[in-house]
């Protein structure tokens, strides 16, 4: 039995090893990573840590007394393959591209965030409850153990667990509740598994007593990649019928299910359900009003001005989404935000409250013969584009508890040039200017780095 993955991994080493043998080479395929029998008995493990323990009082909290049930056309209707019809939502091309390469930038989300944002908020205006509790379904392969390497591992790895999502009223709060609360599921959801079929009797009882979602959801990522002859793919999947999966009287997987990848750069999902439980129209309906809802949330991430950072986006910094908000900066302009230590908190106390010391500043001062300025400035910006902590500020104003470090995404070095030639104080002048330059450091601009030139004759600058 193989996952998505491991079908990549069956197709290229497939392809590989047919190259070989065409062009006469030894067949050699890359090594082997961990068996899943290794993965396994060290998830037998894990199950029964402390760590998992743990988890097991979120997930109670988490799921306790969440309404699941599904407005459905006849609720005893029967849930067996034979049953089963599937209709879809479609992007175009364009609308896809954009989903995969633009909107994600503007609240820092995954193209994951975006579609369960969409879901979320079109299931919750369907049932009229104010979250929806879906299953997702993950690669399972998460980096839990020293030691252990799935990337080449064949086996069926894939993870399910619940995911409480509750969104509000518009599109850039929603995506971003969401994120957070994506982002708060301990290890991709991979404990929820190991608890419920793997602890003891306890975790495993208390799991089985939680709500169980009616909706299944798993976004398989991009294929194209594998089949685009530019990429030396030598087949493409085939459109002729590989048969019955299932048998027809073994139940549906869920009363839900949503699938959906991006193949020919188009995204394209198909929900599952059973047509004597649900009308066709029902779904098509929800399937059409999830189409809009994509279409809102990408245009609302494409539009100028819809920028938002969240919590984890710097879990260094444990912030608030209130603190954060309130920050005295664009949110497009972060790059990174983290604690001081505490030697660094010490000196910015100092240099905040007695601003006229400079006890802290360090001011380098030579003089340079043959020295081009503009490339020397172009050097430094080069050096200041390099280096995040050359684009390092401090900000400890506001709803802070402590300041913060704030890396900027961009930042331009502040450069003067300065001709004193043929002025008649130019050594007074010289020091007035460093003196004045070493007192006028501010603290929470985005570089506090300084480059100031001063030509002093034809050849020599300082």
């Amino acid at each position: 039995m193989v996952d998505g993955v491991s079908w990549r991994i069956l197709f290229d080493d497939l392809q590989t090893a047919y190259r070989q043998l065409l062009t006469g080479e030894t067949l050699q395929l890359p090594a082997k990573t961990s068996a899943a029998k290794v993965w396994a008995e060290h998830l037998q493990t894990y199950a029964h840590s402390a760590e998992l323990r743990t988890e097991l009082a979120w997930w109670q909290q988490q799921l306790q007394g969440v309404e699941v049930a599904l407005p459905a056309d006849n609720p005893q209707g029967g849930q067996q393959n034979r049953h089963a019809l599937t209709v879809r939502t479609q992007l175009n091309k364009e609308l896809t591209r954009q989903l995969l390469q633009d909107a994600p930038a503007a609240y820092r989300t995954q193209v994951n965030d975006l579609l369960l944002t969409a879901l979320a908020r079109v299931m919750v205006r369907w049932t009229g409850a104010d979250s929806t509790l879906i299953q997702l379904e993950g690669h399972g392969r998460e980096e839990l153990f020293d030691g252990i390497d799935l990337t080449r591992t064949v086996g069926w790895f894939t993870s399910l667990y619940p995911a409480k999502l509750t969104p509000v009223a518009d599109l850039g709060g929603s995506l971003k509740q969401i994120k957070e609360q994506l982002r708060a599921i301990p290890n991709k959801g991979i404990g929820f598994g190991a608890l419920a079929h793997l602890g003891d009797e306890a975790a495993r009882k208390t799991l089985s007593q939680l709500p169980v979602p009616c909706l299944t959801f798993n976004y398989l990522g991009q294929f194209d990649g594998s089949f685009t002859e530019a990429d030396g793919a030598l087949f493409v999947p085939s459109s002729e019928a590989a048969g019955d999966e299932l048998d027809a009287n073994a139940p549906l997987a869920n009363q839900l299910a949503l699938n959906g990848q991006v193949y020919g750069g188009e995204l394209n999902l198909g929900w599952t359900f059973s047509r004597e439980m649900f009308n066709e129209a029902t779904i098509q309906g929800l399937a059409d009003d999830y189409a809009l809802e994509l279409q809102a949330l990408i245009a609302h991430c494409c539009q100028t001005g819809n920028h938002g950072i969240t919590p984890s986006d710097f879990p260094l910094a444990r912030l608030s989404q209130a603190q954060l908000d309130g920050l005295p900066l664009a949110p497009q302009s972060i790059e990174d935000l983290y604690p001081l230590s505490p030697m660094q908190q010490g000196m910015l106390f100092h240099a905040v409250y007695e601003e006229t010391t400079g006890d802290y500043i360090n001011q380098l001062r030579l003089d340079v013969e043959g020295l081009d300025p503009e490339r020397f400035h172009q050097a430094w910006q080069a050096a200041v584009d390099a280096h995040d902590i050359l684009r390092t500020r401090f900000v400890w104003q506001g709803e802070l508890e402590n300041p913060v470090q704030v890396v900027s995404k961009h930042a331009q070095m502040p450069y003067s040039l300065h001709d004193l030639r043929v002025h008649p104080q130019r050594d007074q002048n010289l020091q007035t200017l460093a003196d004045t330059e070493r007192q006028n450091l501010n603290l929470s601009a985005s570089t506090l780095l300084r480059l100031v030139i001063a030509r002093i004759d034809a050849t020599v600058i300082t």
